[in-house]
């Protein structure tokens, strides 16, 4: 799952849009539907704005994306 299938899943799940999120997180109209359509990740501050507006964490939020590409080894 990329970052932008995530973000759509929990839009859908909350009953929002991308556009909304990223009008109710201070930024502009465009900027929820460039997170929703990028193959990049958004900058680590917006990451964090993001999962909170989700009541989640950072590492929540990424967890899939984690899956996918293999889980960093444990220390």
């Amino acid at each position: 799952m990329t970052f932008s299938q995530r973000l759509d899943s929990l839009c859908k799940e909350a009953g929002t849009t991308a556009t909304r999120l990223g009008i109710d997180l201070g930024f502009s109209k465009s900027a929820g539907s460039l997170w929703k359509n990028s193959t990049g990740l958004p900058r680590n501050s917006t990451l964090k704005k993001i999962a909170d507006y989700f009541d989640m964490t950072v590492d929540e939020l990424l967890e899939e994306l984690a899956d996918r590409y293999g889980k960093p080894p444990e220390s």
